[in-house]
């Protein structure tokens, strides 16, 4: 997970982010495109795996993750 902070810095200031329109100039909507088995090495510090950005999430929100073998166990008749 990326503060909003450091998105903005890494977006207007160290372009390390591309804007979703308009390229560099745009200044709308930022764009992050990874490749999540091969991170870029400054995005390695906000985290892991998409695994633990959900149980992150979900101590910030409040809701409860379940894990998938959890989720399946409610659709077995």
């Amino acid at each position: 997970m990326i503060p909003k902070e450091d998105v903005l810095r890494l977006w207007r200031v160290e372009h390390r982010i591309s804007s979703q329109h308009g390229g560099q100039v745009g200044s709308d909507t930022a764009w992050i495109d990874v490749r999540v088995d091969d991170p870029p090495d400054w995005l390695k510090q906000y985290g892991g795996s998409l695994s633990d950005a959900i149980f992150a999430l979900s101590k910030i929100t409040g809701f409860k993750v379940k894990k998938v073998r959890e989720e399946l166990g409610e659709y077995e008749a």
